[in-house]
């Protein structure tokens, strides 16, 4: 048996009999036989992937469902990331988040551009070599290998003492490397995942006390700031355009 009421009714249990007493105080007690429906449990989930999932599970969800009061979207463009959580705090409601995050792609992280990651002439161009699909021209890609293979370099130093006005000396050294490798070379990737592949110069830095080397491109630290901008502002831009209600708060 289940019993709901309408009202302020209350319930007691009589433990000598083994009785319930309903008292009805004001409105409708309904008294209802049979099996009574199963509790709901809460079974909270969690969805991760690209930039557009947050997105993608808002504009193909049913609006009544998306549940406005207790759900809402937050961004970091620093992260690079969008959540969104839906029925946050709900009681019977089972929490979920979608957290979409914009990724840099698995080739820009094997070259270790703009990082630390060193190569000798040697693995870099063998990395070069093994990765050759990368380049705009593997013609000028078989080019590099050999030059690497070949390295030669020199490495000029100019010192200049200079004094304060107590006297002291200071010695200023200044170091240049003079090499037989291009100032740059161009590379086509996609620089996040899931995004179009671009062209970018990249440059070989080469330290003058070891002759490691590093890879640098300021136009892909240029794009990758930009971009990430870009991208998330467009993805929260048709959030809103879809549900303005739906709440968005910036990390």
């Amino acid at each position: 048996m289940s019993v709901s009421t309408l009202g302020n009714s209350f319930l007691n249990y009589d433990g000598t009999t083994g009785n319930y007493q309903i008292t009805p105080n004001s409105g409708v007690t309904e008294i209802r036989t049979g099996e009574a429906p199963p509790l709901k449990h809460r079974c909270d989930f969690y969805v991760q992937g690209q930039i557009t999932i947050p997105k993608e599970h808002i504009l193909k969800a049913k609006e009544e469902d998306l549940n406005f009061d207790n759900s809402f979207v937050t961004y970091s463009i620093n992260r690079r990331g969008i959540d969104f959580i839906q029925n946050n705090g709900a009681v019977y409601e089972s929490c979920q988040t979608y957290k979409g995050t914009l990724e840099l792609s698995q080739d820009l992280q094997l070259t270790g551009l703009n990082s630390s990651k060193e190569y000798n002439p040697k693995t870099l161009a063998q990395f070069i070599r093994m990765h050759q699909y990368m380049f705009e021209d593997k013609t000028k890609a078989m080019e590099l290998v050999s030059q690497l293979q070949n390295f030669k370099a020199t490495v000029d130093k100019q010192i200049e003492l200079t004094s304060d006005n107590r006297g002291n000396l200071t010695d200023l050294k200044a170091q240049a490397v003079k090499s037989n490798l291009p100032k740059g070379f161009m590379i086509t990737l996609a620089v996040f995942e899931g995004q179009p592949e671009q062209t970018f110069e990249v440059e070989i830095d080469i330290d003058p006390y070891d002759l490691t080397c590093l890879l640098v491109s300021p136009d892909i630290k240029q794009y990758v700031d930009r971009e990430a901008r870009n991208i998330i502002e467009a993805e929260l831009g048709e959030i809103n355009a879809k549900y303005p209600q739906l709440r968005i708060f910036e990390q």
